[in-house]
């Protein structure tokens, strides 16, 4: 199997090209920068930093599943005067592109990296499945909007789709706010976050490789839709 990897040379696609590599996966990685950085071993193919579908339909070429990763990133603070319209591009449109390109090039399965904040900011009972999605900012509502786009468009073309969302992503190369906080739990600086009743999922980058594999690999579950964590809830 052969996989092509939008955002392959980011945080999280680093990481899941080494372990598709590690797994015996050929591995198409998708950058837009000559300069990116990605695993030794897999095949770069460079994109424009606003691909058509014929673009993608030929960095596809050979691929049997895409890995869909690329996007706008959630920020704290927007300088953006209509944020909501750069998440649509970046998060949606982009997405939907992606997916006319896997489709006219044949492949079988896409892969939806989403996030929790698709659902909403927080909740009284933990999330499921089944919770029903009240995204709170526009990163999140360009998130929901992109699953629901898979979710359709997928099952209307007739292509295998699994959409995970991810938790915040920790692990060696993290940038924002967690490294920071790592930062001072190194330098031993108190923090006060602790005896506190809430409860928030995390995700160890290395988990959130394999369970992408996991969904590459089980065709016979079909598409799906599910929520990613490392099964240990921390107070936050």
């Amino acid at each position: 199997m052969t996989v092509a990897i939008s955002g392959a040379s980011g945080f999280v696609g680093r990481y899941l090209g080494k372990w598709l590599l590690e797994h015996e996966y050929g591995v198409l990685a998708l950058v837009r920068s000559r300069h990116a950085t990605t695993p030794p071993g897999v095949e770069v193919r460079q994109i424009p930093e606003h691909p058509t579908v014929s673009d993608l339909q030929n960095a596809f070429a050979g691929a049997t599943s895409v890995v869909h990763l690329a996007g706008r990133a959630h920020v704290m603070r927007e300088h953006t005067e209509a944020p909501i319209e750069a998440y649509r591009v970046a998060n949606v449109e982009l997405t939907r592109t992606m997916l006319q390109a896997a489709v006219g090039a044949g492949c079988s399965t896409f892969v939806l990296a989403s996030s929790v904040k698709a659902v909403g900011e927080r909740n009284d009972t933990p999330w499921n499945e089944e919770s029903p999605a009240a995204p709170v900012d526009p990163y999140g509502v360009s998130k929901l909007e992109a699953e629901q786009l898979v979710v359709t468009e997928g099952a209307r073309l007739g292509l295998r789709t699994v959409v995970l969302r991810f938790p915040l992503i920790y692990g060696p190369g993290m940038r924002a706010n967690m490294l920071r906080l790592f930062h001072a739990v190194d330098r031993g600086i108190p923090l006060p976050i602790g005896a506190v009743a809430n409860r928030r999922s995390l995700l160890f980058v290395g988990n959130a490789a394999a369970s992408v594999g996991l969904a590459l690999d089980r065709a016979d579950a079909g598409s799906g839709l599910y929520f990613v964590s490392d099964g240990q809830d921390l107070s936050t």
